[in-house]
């Protein structure tokens, strides 16, 4: 069982576009990965839902506890030190 963080709850929940703020639910797909992901920080939890693929998204809490993967991690902490030149994105 995963420890509960300081707002109550688990760091392995993840954050959907349902816990945000009504007025915080529109804008373009970058703007609500952004709020998301700050969400998702602020709770302490380790991924977040993406709203236009319904995928889940490691946050850079989740990634911070591993060196980099060379995976093109979107909120990878340590500037896809291990990604080839040609395939780091541009986030």
């Amino acid at each position: 069982m995963s420890p509960k963080t300081n707002k109550g709850r688990s760091p392995d929940e993840p954050v959907t576009i349902h816990d945000l703020p009504e007025d915080k639910r529109s804008g373009s797909d970058r703007q609500l990965v952004r709020v998301l992901h700050k969400k998702a920080v602020e709770l302490g939890a380790f991924t977040y839902i993406d709203p236009a693929t319904g995928y889940s998204v490691f946050t850079s809490l989740s990634l911070e506890q591993r060196p980099c993967c060379g995976n093109r991690c979107r909120h990878c902490p340590y500037g896809h030190e291990n990604v080839p030149k040609r395939g780091a994105p541009e986030w």
